[in-house]
């Protein structure tokens, strides 16, 4: 069931935990767990949160289900009482970077961006899993790290050239240490994996505008203006370039 569930077989790896339940095998700890996480995947997180529960009940300390119930408590948005779960999860397995992850994102929730950017720092070595760079990169991001937010992106997307998520993040980092040109190859390159997207198409305009190229920014502008008509942000980035361009009466506009 593990297995299947770590293929993305949600069916299937519930399927047997069923079977194995109406046999009259008990399953583990382990295996409620397993059956919880895939209810969760499958979108169903009222019947993932009684069975995290139930297993609780029976061992407060098992971390896997703590964690899982925290990520539950942290989409419905009461972060104080996921980062109390995920706090606990870590003491019970201080080695899964999971579980990190999981609290530094509830610490972000709560404001304290910079106590969750030290959870991340604190994972060394083999432990700095995808997630775990991925989510520093994105925390340094988000508190104006331009340069630490690259420094960590940059090795990732040079091992996976295709995780658009990551390269979207290096090419956002770039925008925001001014670095026009970088930014642009990234967003190009994303641009091409991820054809006629807006926010990527958004963020190639911005990066050609921030360089000087103001006439293909407005090029990708214009092609946005439905999709991103009530973005406020759309509207001043294309009064910005509009005056690059010397049109300041359609800038007013």
């Amino acid at each position: 069931a593990a297995t299947l569930l770590g293929q993305r077989r949600l069916e299937e790896a519930l399927a047997v935990l069923e079977t194995a339940s109406r046999s009259g095998i008990a399953l583990t700890p382990e295996l409620q767990s397993v059956r919880a996480e895939a209810l969760v995947l499958q979108g169903k997180p009222q019947e993932a949160e009684q069975v995290y529960r139930a297993v609780i009940a029976s061992n407060p300390k098992d971390g896997k289900s703590l964690a899982g119930l925290a990520g539950i408590i942290l989409g419905r948005g009461k972060a104080e009482e996921a980062v109390g779960l995920y706090t606990d999860a870590r003491a019970a397995r201080p080695a899964d970077p999971r579980i990190r992850v999981g609290l530094a994102l509830a610490k972000d929730r709560m404001g304290k961006r910079d106590e969750a950017i030290r959870e991340l720092e604190g994972i060394e070595g083999r432990a700095r899993t995808v997630p775990v760079m991925l989510a520093l990169g994105e925390l340094y991001l988000k508190a104006n790290r331009a340069g630490e937010a690259s420094a960590v992106l940059a090795p990732l997307v040079e091992r996976a050239p295709k995780f658009a998520r990551a390269r979207y993040l290096l090419g956002s980092a770039y925008l925001a240490g001014n670095r026009p040109d970088q930014a642009i190859v990234e967003f190009e390159e994303l641009n091409k994996q991820v054809p006629n997207d807006p926010l990527i198409q958004y963020r190639l305009a911005r990066a050609y505008g921030q360089r000087g190229r103001a006439r293909e920014a407005l090029a990708l502008l214009n092609g946005l203006a439905k999709p991103l008509e009530k973005a406020a942000e759309y509207h001043v980035e294309r009064g910005r370039v509009l005056l690059l361009l010397g049109r300041h009466d359609e800038a007013l506009r």
